[in-house]
């Protein structure tokens, strides 16, 4: 049962704002987490290449019951998009997450809730020639950690529960993203931009069948609301759905591994049409997705825990034809990835790791041809607890 806990906890702080680099639970009341991330990718075509470095600064105060943090990041990017005529640059803090909690018990039920503010301190706003050199295509989500910098004052309500049971776990969490405005370009007049609200939704179960094996389950909803440009709508994303199931596998005291999947469905977008109002596109634009991947955990010593990871990830084509200027073909993505935490006391960690990814981005409307783009990340971190 301690196990299914611990996963179930696991996928409702990796939901919640600012919770990726924290612990989940910490002797001390005060944690400084400070972490690098450098990616570096090269094309086969088009001369496509560049490199992004980012750092994360937290500080949080945690007193189990109620909590809070303050994160920031700073981004250095500079790449050239296939068919871009230059370079696109940029150096700029993102914005300022500040989380809050508090949390109580009751009896096995566990409730958790609090408010977080995303305070606009990054950059949203660019001129033409950036934005003409911005990469477009959506395989830069799976080359770069970021592709946004910056937007307005958003307000996150959110809210957890977690029921459990005689080797079994279950819960649901939601939250929801009060979206506020800002101007994304320098030289364009009365064009503030706000950004549909956003609500996601989660429910989980953890199930630990034996001492060494569990399983988790995992299904979530995303609905984003209308965005609006100069006060009018303009556009509405479609509703994600995604599963995911893992299988947990303990081997002794010293390995554990976790065998996963996860399937992601989007539905279909509104567009603005020529008489100005929203309407379902003809087809629908946005892909779906299916990964598998293995991650692998080694105690080597009380002071050093190794870890491996490998997976394969495709994305599929979308709705719309070959010949149509929507069309995306999808991409194939494979990544390995080494890593290794080494704990110098009870209350300082680091943590460092490498990984390789490789993605086949398939010729369509962005593409001429088939690319496949070769991507380098290096993390390293440090987490101290006082």
């Amino acid at each position: 049962m301690a196990l299914a806990r611990l996963l179930l906890a696991g996928a409702f702080l990796l939901s919640m704002p600012g919770a990726l680099h924290a612990k989940e639970k910490e002797r001390n009341p005060w944690l400084l987490t400070v972490s690098s991330n450098h990616g570096s990718w090269t094309s086969d075509k088009f001369s496509a290449d560049g490199s992004q470095s980012v750092g994360f600064l937290q500080l949080a105060y945690d007193l189990e019951t109620m909590g809070a943090s303050v994160s920031t990041t700073y981004a250095s990017a500079s790449y050239k998009a296939a068919g871009a005529d230059g370079r696109f640059d940029i150096n700029t803090f993102a914005d300022t997450d500040i989380s809050t909690f508090y949390m109580a018990k009751l009896g096995d039920l566990t409730l958790r809730g609090g408010v977080d503010l995303r305070v606009p301190t990054g950059k949203s706003a660019y001129t033409n020639e950036q934005i003409s050199r911005i990469m477009i295509d959506k395989v830069s989500q799976e080359i770069m950690l970021l592709n946004t910098y910056g937007g307005g004052l958003n307000v996150v309500p959110h809210f957890v529960a977690v029921y459990s049971m005689k080797g079994f776990t279950v819960g649901a969490a939601g939250r929801y993203e009060f979206t506020g405005d800002y101007d994304p370009a320098t030289e364009s007049a009365n064009d503030q931009f706000n950004p549909g609200d956003r609500l996601t939704a989660l429910v989980t179960g953890a199930w630990a069948i034996t001492d060494g094996d569990a399983v988790m389950f995992t299904a979530s909803y995303l609905s984003l609301g209308n965005d609006k440009q100069d006060g009018k709508d303009v556009f509405r994303q479609g509703d994600t759905y995604s599963g995911d199931a893992r299988y947990i596998r303990k081997w002794g005291e010293a390995v554990n591994t976790v065998l996963g999947v996860t399937y992601k469905n989007q539905g279909i977008n509104q567009a603005l049409t020529s008489e100005s109002y929203l309407q379902s596109e003809v087809s629908n634009s946005n892909n779906n997705s299916l990964e598998a991947y293995i991650n692998g955990q080694y105690r080597y010593s009380k002071s050093l825990l190794l870890r491996v990871l490998a997976g394969m990830k495709a994305i599929g084509a979308n709705g719309y034809a070959e010949a149509d200027p929507l069309y995306d073909a999808g991409l194939d993505k494979k990544y390995a990835e080494a890593g290794a935490t080494w704990y110098f006391t009870d209350d300082m960690y680091a943590t460092a790791q490498l990984r390789y990814t490789n993605i086949n981005n398939k010729k369509d409307a962005l593409a001429e041809a088939d690319t496949v783009y070769e991507v380098i990340n290096a993390d390293l971190a440090l987490v101290y607890g006082f």
